[in-house]
């Protein structure tokens, strides 16, 4: 994506426009989202424990009852 894309989509999740996010690990970052209050974590045997809790931070931020489903590989 580039930069003007990006600044959009993110505009319109913070507006609470769009109800689902699909993104790579870049979350991790720093990113706070308070109406944000689930996340699916696909392969997470490939991650490592620290960026997975990295990751778990990103939800719960606001006054919703947060999960984060850390899936993995059969």
């Amino acid at each position: 994506m580039d930069k003007e894309e990006l600044e959009e989509i993110w505009g319109e999740m913070l507006k609470g426009e769009i109800d689902i996010l699909v993104s790579t690990t870049i979350i991790e970052t720093g990113i706070d989202i308070p109406n944000a209050n689930t996340l699916i974590v696909d392969n997470a045997h490939r991650l490592g424990l620290s960026q997975l809790h990295q990751l778990r931070g990103r939800v719960g931020r606001g006054s919703e009852k947060s999960y984060c489903f850390l899936l993995m590989g059969a």
